[in-house]
């Protein structure tokens, strides 16, 4: 038996969906590791070949460059890559972009930070969890719902360690940032 979908019941799940990771703050997670994912289509193989990028922060791409030589070339590019790579995504999401010249190694994570997370679990209340699972419910693909539901799950423990790290929420765009000010590093550039 072949199931049909109006095309208005299956946009107003979608966009449903959309208003819900909007208003968790998810969107704008998923829109930054899809940058990462992302980027050696939009700079090429020649250039993903030497260099990788890691993450995205408060609007700042951090990009491990195989040596000086290719993080130097690929500042005088920022610009049209940052255009590139914010056009790929379909929203303004990277807003620098920071080169170094390091090779691929990540940096090594904090052992202190690592130790107290592993001995000090994050616990969710039950409500959030039901959240992350009435997100998870209005996607069809039960492979996607899962994911969807872990990238709810994880967001809401990083933002519930950044708050015992002491980041505050900015005033401006409700984002959690660790600096001295009442706003976030990108919402003070974009003044």
């Amino acid at each position: 038996m072949k199931r049909s979908f109006k095309r208005g019941r299956a946009s107003h799940v979608g966009g449903l969906l959309k208003n819900t990771l909007q208003a968790l703050g998810v969107e704008e997670r998923l829109l930054e590791q899809s940058v990462v994912e992302k980027w050696a289509n939009v700079v090429g193989p020649h250039i993903a070949a030497s260099s990788r990028a890691e993450e995205v922060r408060e609007g700042a791409l951090f990009v491990a460059c195989k040596n000086s030589m290719w993080s130097s070339e690929l500042t005088l590019h920022k610009p049209d890559i940052i255009n590139r790579l914010n056009a790929a995504v379909g929203k303004a999401v990277v807003k620098d972009i920071r080169f170094k010249a390091r090779g691929f190694r990540k940096a090594e994570p904090d052992k202190e930070l690592s130790e107290r997370v592993k001995a000090e679990p994050i616990e969710l209340e039950e409500s959030e969890i039901q959240t992350a699972d009435a997100i998870a419910s209005a996607c069809q693909s039960e492979g996607l719902a899962v994911k969807i539901r872990q990238a709810v799950l994880a967001s809401k423990r990083l933002n519930a360690e950044k708050r015992r790290e002491g980041y505050k929420q900015c005033l401006k765009c409700g984002e959690l940032h660790a600096d001295e000010h009442e706003i976030c590093d990108s919402c003070r550039t974009l003044r």
